[in-house]
């Protein structure tokens, strides 16, 4: 139990829209939207939690979601013929990937 869980809950709900609004004002893509458009966009995202070593997704799947990693550290990495890994980028907070799911 955090202390945001002791808070009434239009006060919970309050804090969480502070910090999506933080997290997605610090994206390129979303520079030019209104707070409106801004505040829509939040409103929708949901937050998810994995534990070390869950794969989030592979590659060739058809994306549908766009990811905001607020906490944490997210491995990119793809394999060679042989079965090799091999890390593509290291992903910290701040950082975002699936966005081509927004476009297509």
């Amino acid at each position: 139990s955090s202390i945001i869980d002791e808070l009434p809950r239009f006060l919970q709900d309050q804090i969480r829209m502070h910090v999506k609004l933080k997290l997605l004002r610090t994206v390129e893509l979303f520079a030019g939207l209104s707070p409106a458009c801004l505040a829509a966009v939040a409103d929708v995202t949901v937050e998810e939690v994995y534990a070390l070593d869950t794969v989030i997704t592979e590659f060739g799947e058809a994306g549908d979601t766009m990811y905001f990693l607020e906490h944490g550290l997210v491995e990119v990495v793809t394999f060679t013929a042989d079965g090799e890994e091999v890390t593509l980028a290291n992903l910290k907070n701040g950082s975002f990937f699936g966005e081509m799911a927004l476009i297509n």
